[in-house]
């Protein structure tokens, strides 16, 4: 059974503190190519899954985007759990890569995935391709973008403060978005 006591979302200035304070048995990293995860996290869980992509919505690249989705859904599918396994998730601010793939875990567990998401993460803005993509390739129209596009209608300004704390917190990419 999946709740908040055993998945967790972090972005990757907070990844070491969180693993140290929450030990989780599986982390799963989504980082820009290219980022040195080593100088982000001495932690070492049971396993560890890092995809490179860019956190793009309008990407020129979606094949790279699909195949990095269909690796993940392949380890997901493999992964063996228990009700006491601990599974982290972060990309580089913790709100749009991550939440897009804890958003398709939960989906794939059987829960109501994004009243799921909602509860463990504050303010999340799942990457809308990310969704899109896995859900045409492995669910119905609707399963998982009917929840992200109502979710995004009722808060149409905040892609923009996002980009406005990311600019103050120094987050930068080298790719719009």
């Amino acid at each position: 059974m999946i709740t908040g006591n055993n998945v967790k979302v972090t972005c990757l200035q907070k990844l070491n503190s969180t693993c140290e304070e929450w030990v989780p048995d599986i982390v799963f990293s989504f980082i820009d190519p290219g980022t040195r995860l080593t100088e982000y996290l001495e932690y070492q869980p049971a396993k560890h899954f890092i995809y490179e992509l860019y956190d793009q919505e309008q990407s020129a690249n979606l094949e790279h985007m699909a195949s990095t989705v269909k690796r993940y859904m392949r380890d997901i599918s493999s992964l063996e759990t228990r009700v006491s396994t601990k599974v982290l998730f972060h990309c580089h601010a913790g709100v749009s890569r991550s939440t897009a793939f804890v958003y398709i875990y939960l989906y794939y567990h059987g829960r109501d995935a994004f009243s799921q998401l909602l509860q463990l993460t504050n303010k999340p803005w799942p990457n809308y391709k990310i969704c899109e993509i896995t859900e045409e390739l492995y669910f119905c129209a609707g399963d998982l973008t009917s929840d992200l596009q109502h979710y995004r209608q009722q808060h149409k300004n905040r892609l923009r403060a996002y980009r406005r704390l990311n600019l103050a917190r120094g987050l930068t990419s080298p790719v719009k978005r």
